[in-house]
Protein backbone atom coordinates (compact mmCIF):
# COMPACT_ATOMS: atom_id res chain seq x y z
CA UNK A 1 0.00 0.00 0.00
CA UNK A 2 1.30 3.61 -0.80
CA UNK A 3 2.30 5.53 1.86
CA UNK A 4 -0.23 8.12 1.88
CA UNK A 5 -3.69 7.47 0.38
CA UNK A 6 -6.77 9.39 -0.17
CA UNK A 7 -10.24 9.84 0.99
CA UNK A 8 -13.71 11.46 0.34
CA UNK A 9 -15.62 12.31 3.23
CA UNK A 10 -18.91 14.38 3.49
CA UNK A 11 -19.18 16.89 5.99
CA UNK A 12 -22.00 18.49 8.26
CA UNK A 13 -22.22 21.83 7.25
CA UNK A 14 -21.00 23.06 11.18
CA UNK A 15 -18.07 20.49 10.72
CA UNK A 16 -16.98 21.87 6.98
CA UNK A 17 -17.08 25.40 8.54
CA UNK A 18 -15.34 24.85 11.46
CA UNK A 19 -12.46 23.21 9.47
CA UNK A 20 -12.73 26.13 7.16
CA UNK A 21 -12.33 28.47 9.72
CA UNK A 22 -9.69 26.33 12.22
CA UNK A 23 -7.48 26.21 9.00
CA UNK A 24 -7.29 29.65 7.70
CA UNK A 25 -6.60 30.70 11.66
CA UNK A 26 -3.79 28.04 11.69
CA UNK A 27 -2.62 29.06 8.06
CA UNK A 28 -3.25 25.57 6.92
CA UNK A 29 -5.34 24.25 4.11
CA UNK A 30 -8.54 22.98 5.01
CA UNK A 31 -7.51 18.97 3.55
CA UNK A 32 -4.27 18.98 5.63
CA UNK A 33 -5.98 19.98 9.19
CA UNK A 34 -8.86 17.33 8.41
CA UNK A 35 -6.24 14.36 7.48
CA UNK A 36 -4.42 15.21 10.54
CA UNK A 37 -7.78 15.36 12.55
CA UNK A 38 -8.67 12.26 11.18
CA UNK A 39 -5.25 10.23 11.79
CA UNK A 40 -5.01 11.45 15.00
CA UNK A 41 -8.81 10.38 15.83
CA UNK A 42 -8.36 7.07 14.52
CA UNK A 43 -5.05 6.32 15.48
CA UNK A 44 -6.34 6.97 19.56
CA UNK A 45 -9.38 4.41 18.54
CA UNK A 46 -6.93 1.94 17.20
CA UNK A 47 -5.07 2.63 20.40
CA UNK A 48 -8.46 2.12 22.30
CA UNK A 49 -9.42 -0.97 20.61
CA UNK A 50 -5.73 -2.35 21.52
CA UNK A 51 -5.88 -1.60 25.11
CA UNK A 52 -9.62 -3.23 25.89
CA UNK A 53 -8.02 -6.37 23.47
CA UNK A 54 -5.12 -6.85 25.89
CA UNK A 55 -7.98 -6.25 29.02
CA UNK A 56 -9.75 -9.11 27.77
CA UNK A 57 -6.81 -11.58 26.99
CA UNK A 58 -5.98 -10.96 31.01
CA UNK A 59 -9.23 -11.03 31.78
CA UNK A 60 -9.35 -14.98 29.97
CA UNK A 61 -6.04 -15.45 31.94
CA UNK A 62 -7.28 -14.82 35.12
CA UNK A 63 -10.04 -17.20 34.82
Amino acid sequence: MPSKTRIAATLLPEVYKWIIDKSAKQGRSPSNLAAFLLNTAVLAEIEQESRVSENQKQNNIEK
